[in-house]
């Protein structure tokens, strides 16, 4: 039982039922993964290690995102730096029709619809 309660464990099940809500809603999510963080963005939120600047342990919770995204039939995208520059033009070439993100960069990077608080709810999809 404490293998589910470990970071890996906890991403999975986020990632599982955010999934799942938004397919509970007709929505087929893309899971746009944070690359390798520029050298500046590193320094600048004193992330010294690589563990913390998109490799280490956060590296390995993005594949277990993946990994949990892929069982689900649903694709995900490695983004080369930032998600949300990678989601942005995703959204701002048509290929998908919004940003979901808390994160209001998408916006600055260029992304045409961005939904900051996207809250679905299975037992009343009115309020959704």
């Amino acid at each position: 039982l404490a293998e589910l309660f470990t970071p890996a464990g906890q991403v999975a099940k986020v990632v599982f039922e955010r999934a799942c809500n938004f397919l509970r809603h007709g929505v087929v999510p893309v899971g746009v993964l944070d690359g390798v963080p520029p050298p500046e963005k590193v320094q600048r939120f004193g992330l010294l290690t690589a563990a913390g600047a998109g490799g280490g342990d956060f590296r390995g919770l993005g594949e277990v995102a993946s990994k949990v995204l892929a069982a689900l039939g649903l694709q995900t995208v490695e983004a080369p730096g930032e998600a949300e520059a990678t989601c942005a033009a995703l959204n701002a070439r048509g290929l998908v029709d919004a940003c979901a993100t808390g994160d209001g960069d998408a916006l600055l990077f260029g992304a045409t619809t961005v939904f900051k608080t996207l809250k679905l709810y299975a037992d009343n999809p009115e309020l959704s």
